[in-house]
């Protein structure tokens, strides 16, 4: 309707600017001049009409989710796309290894959700990666039943660490994910499975049943390739992840959450595996704050690295452990900038894949204990889009230099 209005208003417009035009001896060009910018105008107010409803503007974040995957919620009823990008240039002249200096685009995300009716929402991120490698990221259905209770199911994030969802680049302030976001809590960390959520009071829960990571993807290094991201997922074993945070003031969430369940699949070994984080969050004023610790446990650890093939000195290792604290303060804030953001930030981060060894095993222990210090700025011209520099000071347990430093562009829509 607002668009038929609209196009009635342009045609009654160029009628009277006719008549203007009879009337006065104004010249030929001032009024093709004329009669094109308003032409243009109410064109773009028309394209508006037409797509804005279908890309949204960024709003609050809901669930746990992105601002921009939570578009579809805003929503009273129809589809909603959203998206991301990140473009990262590492470079490694700072470390003690022989590496190449990588200029990659990382990560191109496509949100689609359509919103059926109040309680059925769809929810999906497609995700090019390194510019030429397709995913889907999540593909969900949400069943919104009040706000204590809602059902989802599909390919879900798992509700595990700070970035694992809320992963959109405008969000968290360094060019790159922390390591122990990586190796330990293997983000990107997605399965099939479904469960619950809902927010009661000041806290907010989920609880899902999801199928579990493949052990023949474990390393000395950690578990990050035992994701099995929803694809062809062996599904001899179940997992169970449970998430609780808690509002303690306005700005400002403690809380924590447990994966745990066998990851053997088909390999005929009991690898009993369980992972456990507790986090804080505050954002007040121009202040950001994060805080995370993590520690994990597998059991037959010995048995699992065997069964993977791997030598003594390659074994995985039977615990895990990990924590970072990062603080960001905004020198902007408060001044006339307007949307103008620049965010010098520090990391300390310590990371342990070893950090107790399975029986049997000769890993070199110091090669999987990382002491990490990162130093950057976080530039945001407009609140969709960010530029980010830093450096890290990595050193391993046997003091080798794995220095590097990061730029990264990153948007967000």
């Amino acid at each position: 309707m607002k668009t038929k209005l609209k196009l009635a208003m342009l045609v009654a417009s160029l009628i009277g600017f006719g008549s203007a035009i009879a009337e006065t001896n104004v010249s030929a060009d001032a009024r093709i001049t004329a009669l094109e910018e308003q032409l243009q105008a109410l064109t773009g107010e028309v394209e508006k009409d037409r797509f804005g409803d279908v890309i949204p503007e960024l709003g609050e974040s809901i669930y746990g989710m992105g601002p921009s995957a939570s578009k579809v919620y805003n929503k009273d009823q129809g589809l909603s796309i959203g998206g991301y990008g990140e473009v990262l240039y590492q470079n490694y002249n700072g470390s003690d290894l022989d590496k190449t200096d990588s200029f990659d685009m990382l990560r191109a995300i496509l949100y689609f959700g359509y919103k059926f009716n109040d309680k059925w929402v769809l929810n999906t991120e497609i995700e090019f990666e390194h510019a030429n490698e397709a995913f889907v990221e999540f593909a969900y259905l949400d069943y919104l039943h009040s706000e204590e209770l809602n059902f989802r199911g599909g390919l879900v994030l798992l509700p595990v660490g700070i970035v694992n969802e809320l992963h959109e680049p405008t969000v968290f302030l360094g060019a790159k994910r922390s390591m122990l976001e990586s190796s330990i809590i293997p983000t990107t960390w997605r399965e099939n499975g479904g469960g619950i959520f809902g927010d009661v009071g000041a806290a907010s829960y989920k609880l899902y049943v999801v199928n579990s990571l493949d052990g023949e993807g474990f390393t000395a290094g950690g578990i990050r390739g035992g994701r099995q991201k929803g694809s062809k997922a062996k599904a001899e074993d179940f997992s169970v992840v449970g998430r609780l945070d808690y509002e303690i003031a306005q700005g400002v969430t403690v809380g924590g959450s447990v994966y745990g369940g066998e990851q053997g699949q088909d390999m005929g070994v009991d690898a009993g595996f369980v992972l456990g984080e507790a986090h804080l969050m505050a954002r007040k004023g121009g202040f950001t704050f994060n805080a995370l610790a993590t520690g994990s446990q597998l059991s037959n650890a010995d048995d699992l690295s065997d069964a993977n093939s791997l030598g003594a000195d390659d074994y995985i290792g039977e615990q895990m452990f990990g924590w970072y604290t990062e603080l960001g303060y905004d020198v902007l804030a408060g001044s006339d900038k307007g949307e103008l953001q620049l965010t010098p930030y520090v990391r300390l981060e310590q990371v342990d894949t070893q950090s107790k060894k399975a029986e049997g095993s000769t890993v070199d222990a110091d090669l999987y204990n990382y002491d990490i210090i990162t130093v950057g700025l976080n530039f945001k011209p407009i609140d969709e889009v960010v530029i980010k520099l830093e450096h890290q000071f990595i050193k391993n347990g046997n003091n080798d230099s794995l220095d590097q430093t990061n730029l990264a562009m990153g948007y967000v829509f």
